[in-house]
């Protein structure tokens, strides 16, 4: 255990004197001015537009934020052999995995504080008031990616050439958005093939459509700790599967 803790806190620390963390801080901040701006000329509710234009960038940085980290770390780490040299003390393959997979949601926790953190105190200085239940949409995002960081590590063990992981892990976060309305779709059409293959991928990989952040924000506390469980459960195997990959790997 004390070798998970200490690979993620050197994982945070890290991440954090990246200029690209960085740079991903200044352009969030730089879409909330915009996103303020934006809500100022609206002629709907601006605090529900600056929130949802807000939440919306914030989700794409995260996006970035995690192929970046998580993909490009592990394969510059097996290329400058970091890798071997970390393998060489006493610690196990699945716990360099957890360490790691912890070190990451580290980074993308404080990225996500702060940005929302920043998009409220916007919201009360110009209009005196925050979005209903914006403590919670925070917490929607990070369940969301913990989801994705995890999917992204098997990526890396799986496959050889870092843009394939990189590809399949943003192949995996469109399909997982995107599958609870195409399984709508499909369910109205005539061709029975793409049906059955549409509704085989929403029952197997997670639909991303339950961590809709405004949704999450309004539903009972019952809704959000089994969508914990959920995430825990799919986290939870894709490092399985990925720690079982790296103990085979000659790495």
């Amino acid at each position: 255990m004390t070798e998970i803790v200490s690979l993620a806190r050197f994982t945070f620390a890290q991440g954090v004197k990246e200029r690209f963390f960085t740079g991903l801080l200044a352009l969030l901040l730089f879409a909330f001015l915009v996103s303020e701006y934006i809500g100022m000329l609206s002629l709907a509710d601006p605090v529900k537009v600056v929130t949802d234009l807000g939440t919306s960038c914030t989700t794409l940085l995260s996006l970035a934020l995690t192929l970046f980290f998580t993909i490009t770390f592990l394969y510059k780490e097996r290329e400058e052999g970091m890798l071997h040299l970390i393998l060489s003390r006493p610690i196990s393959r699945p716990r360099y995995l957890v360490g790691r997979f912890l070190g990451f949601l580290l980074l993308l926790a404080p990225f996500l504080v702060v940005g929302f953190g920043v998009l409220y105190g916007l919201l009360v200085l110009l209009y005196g008031r925050g979005y209903p239940g914006m403590e919670w949409l925070p917490v929607a995002v990070l369940l969301k990616f913990t989801v994705v960081l995890s999917f992204a590590v098997l990526s890396s063990v799986l496959f050889t050439g870092q843009v394939t992981a990189l590809l399949a892990t943003l192949s995996f976060y469109v399909v997982c958005q995107l599958s609870h309305q195409a399984a709508t779709i499909v369910r109205q059409g005539n061709n029975p093939v793409a049906t059955r293959l549409t509704l085989l991928i929403e029952r197997i990989l997670p639909s991303f459509t339950l961590y809709q952040p405004f949704r999450f924000a309004t539903a009972p506390l019952g809704y959000k700790l089994a969508l914990l469980v959920y995430s825990l459960l799919f986290s939870g195997a894709f490092l399985l599967v990925a720690a079982a990959l790296l103990e085979r790997k000659d790495v």
